[in-house]
């Protein structure tokens, strides 16, 4: 997100110093004193009409109010500034908004709402010719149809997802995304989609060091192979899995 400018204005000044403490905050973990330094600092950007500084700090707070949860909270400021990032044209910050309300609709639940947001942010994606944030974005539209009962739908979407360059050239979000295709597949029946992706994914989250995703995967291979009735297979991931959570 970019930053608005400062002003010889003593408001406007007030303001700006108002959003580092908050933004300091945020960085110290201290989620009470960030949300109301951004808050005050929210309240004089709309006394002053300073539209680009009121849209960061509600970004902000809508990430703040994402990390403890308080979904409804988030979903409001995130709302405002997406109004605001229409009213002046920030296409970049569209993207970002369009995915926060994405991810936010969905960790509340509200899964089917939050598909016209990723799928917005995807369309602008494409628009302005931002590839780097698609990988990302698309495997939460994946994850949003897969949680609303299209799997086939979230199959296409991490497919296109994994052709894409940025993808390819990022093992983290490679493995991620064939690690989540995997079960989709698995969700519809199909074994063999299930295990080339689950075996694809395991090395690029081990490349790209991410032991939470690789337990994740040890996992679902555990599961996969108990499900195909590969109880040895089922057993050899298995003691992978006790591996990595003893030396994590």
């Amino acid at each position: 997100m970019g930053i608005f400018k400062q002003s010889s204005n003593k408001k406007a000044e007030d303001a700006f110093r108002l959003y580092q403490q908050g933004v300091q905050a945020a960085h110290n973990r201290d989620a009470v004193a960030a949300i109301s330094s951004l808050e005050k600092a929210i309240a004089i950007m709309g006394e002053i009409g300073e539209l680009q500084g009121e849209l960061v700090c509600r970004y902000q707070l809508g990430e703040l109010y994402i990390e403890n949860q308080n979904f409804f909270q988030a979903e409001t400021h995130l709302k405002k500034a997406l109004d605001i990032a229409q009213e002046i044209g920030k296409y970049p910050e569209q993207i970002d908004l369009n995915f926060m309300l994405g991810r936010c609709l969905r960790f509340s639940g509200n899964v089917q709402a939050a598909i016209p947001y990723l799928e917005e942010s995807v369309k602008i994606c494409r628009d302005v010719r931002e590839e780097q944030k698609l990988p990302s974005i698309m495997n939460n539209l994946g994850l949003a149809y897969r949680h609303t009962h299209n799997p086939s739908k979230a199959c296409l979407i991490y497919e296109e997802a994994l052709a894409l360059s940025a993808a390819k050239a990022d093992p983290g979000m490679d493995g991620v995304i064939h690690n989540n295709i995997a079960m989709t597949y698995l969700d519809m029946g199909n074994h063999e989609k299930t295990k080339e992706n689950l075996l694809a994914a395991l090395p690029l989250r081990k490349r790209a060091g991410d032991i939470r995703g690789v337990a994740e995967t040890l996992q679902n291979l555990v599961e996969f192979f108990t499900t195909v009735g590969d109880t040895a297979q089922a057993d050899v991931y298995a003691k992978q899995l006790d591996d990595v959570i003893g030396h994590s």
